[in-house]
C-alpha cells in the first residue's frame, strides 16, 4: 500500500474525529422520499430507518478503500466525496465528484471486483450510512426495485461514456464549460445526450444567467478533469469570453448559458441528429444504415419447445465456441443452460460484413448483442461529425444492454471491423427475464458494474498518460488471465511474455486516439525497454521495466 493510503483514516465508529449520531425525524423524511425506498416494502424500510446513522467525518476519510466490498451504501448530506481509481500500480486518480444530497455508489453494491476503486471524503463531511443487506435482498422479490437499479446503473454508465468523449474530443476550455452546463443541469447535444434542451430552437434569444456552486475547489475539479493547476488556470481564464466568471473559489457566474453550450458544440446553432444521415454526412459517407430490415443478413430465430433446451433442427447453428463464448459473456456466467435458453427465446445469429453498422447512436435500443466471432467496434460521435472509440468488443462480450433501461436511445455507434457474427437478443426477452428472474438481473447489474470499471480503466489512461503510455497500458491489459501479471512493480518478474494481437494496428490506434503513423514510431521507442512487434506477435522481454514506463511521469521510454 502507498504511502498515501497508509495515512489516510479508514471510516470507523471508535475513530476519535468521526462523530456518531442517529436520524433526526426530518432526515428520516428525507430518505423516505427518495426513489429507492419508496420501492421497499415496509418491514425493510423500517429496518433501514433504524439501522442508518449519521457520520460527521474530517477530510481525506476512507469510506471504501481499494479491494473491499461496501457493505452499506452513503448519502451525503454536507461536503464533497471523490471516487478515486487505479490500475496495475499503486498511482491513482481523481474519478467522479460527489455533492451533496445525493446517494452514492449504488455501482459498488454489484462490482465483484472492486480493486480499482477507493472513495475518500474531499472536504470535512456529513454523511447517512445506510445498511445495503436488507435492499439487496429486496432485490429477490421486488421486480421495480431491479429495474430501479438497472436504470442507476445505465444512466451511470452512460455518464462514464459521456466524461470520456469529453477527455478525448474537448481542448480544456470546453472540457471546463462542459462539466459547468452539467452541473447547471444544461443539455449538451454532444451525440449521446437528448437534443431537447431548455432552450428555444431559435438562434436570437434573450441570455440566461446563472451562478453555480461546482461544489469543491478548483484545483480539486482540475484533478478531476485531468488537468494540471496551470493549465486549468489558463483555460478556465479564456472562458471570459463566452462570459464565465470566478464569483469566489467555488461559485461561477455564467452569463449566457446558451452561448456556453454552443461554444462546446462548436456550431452556432444546434443540429437535429438524424441517425444515419447525421453521420453520413459527417464522418461515414460510405457507411451502410443499421439493419432495421434483416432480410438480406444471415439470420436463424431460434423457437423453445421446452425448457430443456433449443429446438433440435436449430441447435447446430450454434457451434461448440459459439456456446463457449456465450457462457463467457459476464452476463451468462452464472446462469443455468435453462435460463440461457429462455432468454434465447426468438434471438437472431447475424453474420456481418467488415464495416457496416449495426446501429447508430440515437437509434431505438431493441436488442443486445453477443459477439461469436469477429471485431465490433463502439464509436461516439460528436456534433461536429469527430468519432472517438469507446470500446472494442471481442468475441464473448455483451454490448448494448445498458441502453435497454434508461432511455431506450443507444448512446454509441457499433460497426463491425472485421467479419463479424453476433446473436441478437430481443429486449422484451431481457425484461421478461428480469421481472421474473432476480439471478439473471443480479447477472446483468455485475454486467454493468464491470463494464463501466473497464471505461473508467480507459479513462484514467487518457486523463495520466502519454500515448506511448497508453499504448503500454493496452499491451499491459492483453495480456491473459493465465499469465496472472503482477499488481506492482516490486512483484513484478522480468520473465518474457508473448501477445498474439486480434486487432490490426490502425483500430489500435483508433482507440488508444494515435495517428497511425505516430504508433509505429511509439513501438520502434518501445523496443528501447524490450518490446518487439513480429507481425500480429508482440514479443515483452521485461514485463517490470514496461509496467514501470507506464507508471512513470517520462513521456519517453528513454527517460
Amino acid at each position: 500500500m502507498n504511502q498515501q493510503q497508509s495515512e489516510t483514516p479508514i471510516l470507523s465508529e471508535t475513530d476519535d474525529e468521526c462523530e456518531t449520531s442517529p436520524l433526526t425525524p426530518s432526515l428520516r423524511a428525507t430518505l423516505f422520499h427518495q426513489k429507492l425506498f419508496q420501492l421497499l416494502d415496509e418491514d425493510r424500510r423500517a429496518q433501514i430507518l433504524k439501522e442508518s446513522v449519521i457520520w460527521k467525518v474530517p477530510e481525506n476519510t476512507i469510506l471504501y478503500r481499494y479491494g473491499e466490498k461496501p457493505k452499506v451504501l452513503f448519502f451525503l448530506l454536507e461536503g464533497v466525496v471523490g471516487l478515486f481509481a487505479q490500475h496495475h500500480t499503486f498511482s491513482e486518480c481523481l474519478i467522479e465528484i460527489r455533492t451533496q444530497r445525493k446517494l452514492f455508489d449504488e455501482f459498488s453494491l454489484f462490482d465483484c471486483e472492486r480493486h480499482i476503486l477507493e472513495t475518500r471524503t474531499l472536504s470535512r463531511a456529513t454523511i447517512i450510512n445506510i445498511p445495503a443487506l436488507p435492499i439487496l435482498e429486496a432485490l429477490t422479490d421486488r421486480p421495480l426495485l431491479r429495474r430501479y437499479f438497472l436504470t442507476t446503473l445505465s444512466t451511470q454508465l452512460r455518464k462514464t461514456i459521456r466524461r470520456l468523449m469529453h477527455i478525448k474530443q474537448l481542448n480544456a476550455p470546453r472540457r471546463i464549460a462542459a462539466y459547468l452546463l452539467e452541473i447547471s443541469g444544461t443539455k449538451i447535444g454532444t451525440g449521446i445526450d437528448e437534443t431537447n434542451t431548455a432552450f428555444p430552437s431559435n438562434v436570437d434569444h434573450k441570455p440566461i444567467s446563472i451562478v453555480i456552486d461546482i461544489g469543491c475547489k478548483r484545483s480539486t475539479l482540475a484533478k478531476m478533469l485531468g488537468m494540471a493547476s496551470g493549465s486549468f488556470s489558463r483555460a478556465f481564464q479564456s472562458l471570459a469570453t463566452v462570459g464565465v466568471h470566478r464569483e469566489n473559489n467555488q461559485m461561477i457566474r455564467i452569463s449566457d448559458l446558451k452561448a456556453l453550450r454552443l461554444f462546446v458544440e462548436c456550431q452556432e446553432t444546434p443540429i437535429e441528429n438524424t441517425s444515419v444521415e447525421f453521420f453520413r454526412r459527417n464522418n461515414n459517407a460510405n457507411a451502410s444504415p443499421p439493419p432495421n430490415n434483416l432480410g438480406n443478413e444471415k439470420s436463424l430465430t431460434f423457437q423453445m419447445l421446452s425448457n430443456d433446451g433449443i429446438e433440435s433442427r436449430l441447435a447446430g447453428a450454434l457451434t461448440e465456441q459459439d456456446w463457449i463464448n456465450i457462457k463467457k459473456a459476464p452476463l451468462f456466467i452464472e446462469l443455468s443452460q435453462n435460463q440461457i435458453n429462455r432468454l434465447l427465446k426468438n434471438a437472431q445469429i447475424i453474420v456481418y460484413d467488415p464495416q457496416t453498422i449495426l446501429f447508430s447512436q440515437g437509434d431505438p435500443a431493441e436488442a443486445f448483442y453477443i459477439v461469436l466471432m469477429g471485431q465490433v467496434q463502439l464509436s461516439l460521435f460528436s456534433r461536429n461529425g469527430k468519432k472517438t472509440i469507446v470500446e472494442t468488443i471481442d468475441p464473448g462480450m455483451s454490448f448494448g444492454e445498458a441502453a435497454i433501461f434508461e432511455n431506450g436511445k443507444l448512446p454509441v455507434t457499433a460497426e463491425c471491423h472485421t467479419k463479424t457474427r453476433v446473436l441478437r437478443i430481443l429486449a422484451c426477452s431481457v425484461l421478461n427475464q428480469i421481472d421474473s428472474d432476480p439471478l439473471f438481473t443480479q447477472q446483468l447489474l455485475d454486467s454493468l458494474a464491470h463494464r463501466r470499471k473497464q471505461l473508467i480503466k480507459h479513462e484514467m489512461e487518457c486523463k495520466k498518460h502519454s500515448p506511448a503510455q497508453r499504448l503500454a497500458a493496452f499491451l499491459l491489459n492483453q495480456i491473459d488471465d493465465s499469465i496472472a501479471p503482477p499488481t506492482s512493480i516490486e512483484s513484478a518478474s522480468c520473465k518474457e511474455l508473448v501477445l498474439t494481437l486480434t486487432m490490426t494496428k490502425t483500430a489500435i490506434a483508433e482507440r488508444l486516439d494515435i495517428v497511425p503513423e505516430s504508433l509505429s514510431r511509439i513501438f520502434v521507442r518501445l523496443r528501447r525497454i524490450g518490446v518487439t512487434v513480429r507481425g500480429n506477435t508482440i514479443h515483452i522481454a521485461d514485463y517490470a521495466r514496461l509496467l514501470q514506463f507506464y507508471d512513470s511521469d517520462a513521456d519517453d521510454p528513454t527517460q
